[in-house]
């Protein structure tokens, strides 16, 4: 390609004649030939490119389980350490948050027989260096602290209790203290109905007395009356 730039280079043709013209659009055509062979060289060479790619890209591969084959003869112990000493971990952890959990179910309204089982239950509790191994000294913070969590609630819980139980006994004797309003004021309407009653009652008596004192008297008049009528009459006959 170089020589053929250098021709190209030094090439001279009369454009305006007409075989000048002929002869420079020859040229320009071989030279656009150039292309051809140079798209079906890079085909060529890309596809040995690519081929040598794909052996280059096997091979890496098969180097690289070898040595992942190699690393797995010795990495799967030290896996599987690492995975033992997860597992004790997290059961040394396990054990701790089980303490936690226990002080933790105790709230404000929990009920005080209940605070003072759950108080026990962690008095109970043994810290051993078998059990928490290295965090020995967590899990006895951890309990000493949820033990005075728990203390602290079963205060709370019976000054909640004991301001309970006086305001129930408050309510008792206010409910009582209305009852035995509402008694006496039933007494009190009934003594007023009765009293009320017993008048109405007398005052009836007094009424059919005073009319049957009056039809007596109505009664005499009549009698009275008709006695003189009589006597009148027996005047006027022997007169």
């Amino acid at each position: 390609l170089d020589r053929i730039a250098e021709e190209n280079a030094v090439a001279s043709f009369d454009y305006e004649s007409k075989e000048g013209n002929k002869a420079a659009r020859s040229h320009v055509y071989r030279l656009l030939g150039l292309n051809g062979i140079i798209d079906r060289a890079h085909k060529q060479i890309k596809a040995d490119v690519l081929e040598q790619s794909r052996l280059i890209d096997g091979a890496k591969n098969d180097l690289k389980k070898r040595v992942a084959d190699m690393i797995e003869v010795h990495d799967a112990p030290i896996r599987a350490i690492e995975q033992r000493e997860e597992q004790r971990l997290a059961k040394i952890q396990e054990a701790i948050s089980a303490i936690e959990d226990v002080a933790a179910a105790i709230k404000v309204n929990s009920g005080r027989q209940t605070a003072l089982a759950v108080l026990d239950k962690l008095l109970a509790v043994k810290i051993t260096e078998e059990v928490f191994q290295e965090a020995t000294r967590d899990a006895a913070d951890v309990l000493q602290k949820s033990i005075e969590h728990v203390e602290q609630m079963v205060e709370l819980i019976k000054e909640r209790e004991d301001k309970e139980a006086e305001l129930a006994e408050l309510r008792k004797k206010q409910a009582e203290s209305e009852q035995r309003e509402r008694e006496r004021r039933i007494a009190d309407e009934a003594a007023a109905k009765a009293k009320l009653e017993a008048e109405e009652a007398a005052q009836r008596r007094i009424d059919a007395a005073e009319a049957e004192a009056k039809a007596l008297r109505d009664r005499a008049d009549a009698i009275g009356r008709n006695a003189e009528l009589h006597n009148q009459a027996n005047d006027a006959e022997s007169a």
